[in-house]
């Protein structure tokens, strides 16, 4: 169900460029496309659209630690973790960033800066269900530490 929701949302964007392009400029239209195209698993669609909405205005956070998801989806850690220092140099208060570059710290197996990413999102992110969220991150990467640990002996 979730889906086809994202399917709709898509084409209702594609009509917004299609009739204006002025407005989808100046709305983020190609930023909104592009983590409906992420939540389909269409990641280089998704990377082209962050890419367009940064080249009409690069200092829109959402649009690099979006890019940054889908890099990360693919694999690219690094690369996401470029995308996700670049939000958080545009937004110093970008909570999300934090734990999305957290993310990418674990899955490259740096778990110390992945607990410190984690840990800055939750003192960031004073809304209580943005809290869990965070510190669900948080808990995961705890788990992969004492993992890590644990395998090491």
């Amino acid at each position: 169900a979730e889906q086809g929701l994202y399917t709709e949302a898509i084409s209702h964007y594609d009509k917004a460029i299609q009739l204006d392009p002025g407005y989808a400029n100046g709305f983020g239209i190609y930023t909104e496309r592009g983590y409906a195209y992420v939540k389909l698993g269409q990641y280089q669609r998704a990377i082209q659209d962050f890419d367009q909405a940064i080249r009409i205005n690069p200092y829109i956070s959402e649009a690099y630690n979006n890019r940054g998801i889908a890099y990360s989806d693919l694999g690219q850690h690094q690369r996401a973790i470029q995308d996700y220092d670049h939000a958080i140099k545009l937004n110093p208060d970008y909570a999300y960033a934090y734990c999305n570059r957290g993310m990418a710290y674990m899955d490259l197996r740096q778990l110390e800066r992945a607990i410190q990413d984690c840990d800055q999102g939750i003192k960031l992110r004073r809304r209580p269900g943005h809290r869990f969220e965070i510190g669900l991150c948080r808990s995961l990467l705890q788990g992969q530490l004492s993992k890590a640990d644990v395998d090491e002996d």
